[in-house]
């Protein structure tokens, strides 16, 4: 994609200093970028090896200046380069189509712009929504629901009765809605108590790859609206988020635990 450094600033709100007229047609980290690449410096530092570096722009949020350099000042330059990425490097829209290889219950429902790719199962009540993508190896058991424009990865399983909003993210290897760690002890040995819960995941949320999210014993497992999960999380059963969480990666959260 080409843009200019004017045609940046007015999408992030922000003021060049400098030549308006620059192209730019990537964006690149400061020891990375070539001519062309526009960058961004968070303070001092970042700013001088970006200001030594090929970029042709630099997003700033401080009271900087160049010679060398056009700027592009907004109130955060972290805030705008994550903004800014996705207009260099769009996601490529969802594909669409059921791979031959799929095999869909006849009680489930798909809906036609949903796209299931290869080796992907769906048992029976399940309920995928419009423009989302089943990328393949992927097990939906019963009545489990997917919302609008998911994206579910490779080897992701849903055990019954998952629910997902919309735009929900699952990355690669991650289980949702197995057993929860539940016993009791009966003349010494260990008695499973039965975990008849589901695993409620709202819209926006997003999870890593190979996290494990537990079902309710009683009632959900519940994810909230714009949480964040990274890699290897272990989520027990009946914990609760609230809305924009973050849980970093390889943490473990008790049963029951309430966040947020």
């Amino acid at each position: 994609m080409r843009f200019t450094a004017g045609d940046i600033a007015d999408q992030l709100g922000g003021k060049v200093l400098g030549d308006r007229t620059m192209p730019l047609t990537g964006f690149q980290a400061a020891d990375r970028a070539r001519a062309g690449d526009l960058t961004f410096a968070e303070n001092r530092t970042f700013f001088e090896r970006a200001e030594q570096s090929a970029a042709s722009a630099i997003i700033v949020d401080k009271n900087f200046t160049s010679e060398r350099k056009v700027l592009i000042r907004v109130p955060s330059a972290r805030l705008a380069f994550a903004k800014v990425v996705p207009l260099f490097y769009p996601e490529p829209g969802p594909p669409t189509g059921i791979h031959s290889s799929a095999i869909i219950s006849e009680k489930a429902e798909v809906h036609p712009e949903a796209c299931i790719g290869a080796h992907v199962i769906i048992a029976d009540g399940a309920k995928i929504g419009a423009r989302t993508v089943l990328h393949g190896n992927n097990y939906v058991d019963e009545d489990c629901e997917i919302g609008e424009d998911c994206a579910i990865f490779h080897n992701v399983t849903l055990y019954p009765r998952t629910k997902m909003g919309n735009r929900v993210r699952v990355h690669a290897g991650t289980i949702i809605g197995s057993d929860g760690f539940g016993y009791v002890q009966e003349g010494g040995r260990h008695l499973k108590v039965p975990q008849i819960g589901n695993v409620e995941i709202e819209d926006d949320a997003e999870i890593g790859a190979n996290v494990t999210i537990d079902r309710g014993a009683l009632g959900p497992t519940h994810i909230g609206k714009g949480t964040k999960v990274d890699n290897l999380v272990q989520i027990a059963h009946n914990v609760s988020t609230g809305e924009n969480c973050l849980v970093v990666a390889q943490a473990g959260i008790a049963g029951s635990t309430k966040l947020g």
